[in-house]
C-alpha cells in the first residue's frame, strides 16, 4: 500500500512538475478563479477491451460513462489539460468489476479536429465473484486521441495500463494489472 500511494503521487507529481519547469511563468494556478474560465463539460459513453495480466482472469468488454472538464487547478500555456472522471464496469462469467477513475490527461491539438494526448489515473475498483468481493486502489498510465464531429459531438480512443493492489477473496490474493482499449462517443455542452 505504501509504495502504491509513494508511486501514485510521483507519477502525479510528474504529470504537473515536468510541464511546469518548461514554461512556468505561463501557467496559470487555479483559472477556475479567473475571468473567462471555461468549464468544456463533456459528457461520453465509453467501450473497450480489458485484459488483466493474472492467467486466472479472462479478457473483459467494460462499458460505462466519462465526465470531463477543463482542469479547475491549472491551465496551461499551450495545450488543454482534461479533468476525466469514468465509470467503468465489466461482468464476465460471474467476475465483476467496477472501476471509479480520475484521469487527467493533457491533450495537444494535432491537427484542426484531432487533439491527442497523455496522463496518469488513479482510482478504485471493487471486484466480485460468487465467493465474495474486495476493492482496491488502482494507479495507471495512459494515451488518448479526440476527433471532433459536426453538432459538439466526438469520437475518442484511449489505451491505458492499470496497476492495481492485490485483491482477495475467500482467502486466495489474485492481481488484477490490466491494460485497456476504450474507444468513446460523446457530446461537449
Amino acid at each position: 500500500m505504501k509504495r502504491t500511494t509513494l508511486l501514485t503521487a510521483a507519477l502525479l507529481a510528474t504529470t504537473i512538475a515536468l510541464p511546469l519547469s518548461v514554461q512556468a511563468e505561463s501557467w496559470q494556478v487555479l483559472p477556475v478563479m479567473k475571468p473567462g474560465y471555461k468549464t468544456d463539460v463533456a459528457v461520453a459513453v465509453v467501450g473497450g477491451v480489458m485484459q488483466a495480466k493474472d492467467d486466472n482472469v479472462d479478457v473483459f468488454s467494460p462499458v460505462g460513462v466519462e465526465v470531463s472538464i477543463n482542469c479547475p487547478l491549472l491551465k496551461a500555456p499551450n495545450h488543454t489539460i482534461r479533468q476525466r472522471v469514468s465509470y467503468l464496469q465489466s461482468d464476465k462469467h460471474g467476475f465483476k468489476t467496477q472501476a471509479f477513475e480520475l484521469n487527467p490527461h493533457h491533450m495537444y491539438k494535432v491537427a484542426p479536429k484531432v487533439t491527442a494526448g497523455f496522463g496518469p489515473s488513479i482510482g478504485y475498483t471493487k471486484v466480485e465473484n460468487a465467493a465474495g468481493d474486495d476493492g482496491v486502489f488502482t494507479f495507471g498510465l495512459g494515451v488518448s486521441g479526440r476527433y471532433e464531429l459536426p453538432n459538439n459531438m466526438f469520437l475518442g480512443a484511449e489505451a491505458r495500463f492499470v496497476k492495481a493492489q492485490e485483491f482477495e477473496i475467500a482467502g486466495k490474493k489474485t492481481g488484477f494489472d490490466n491494460a485497456r482499449a476504450l474507444v468513446k462517443f460523446g457530446y461537449q455542452f
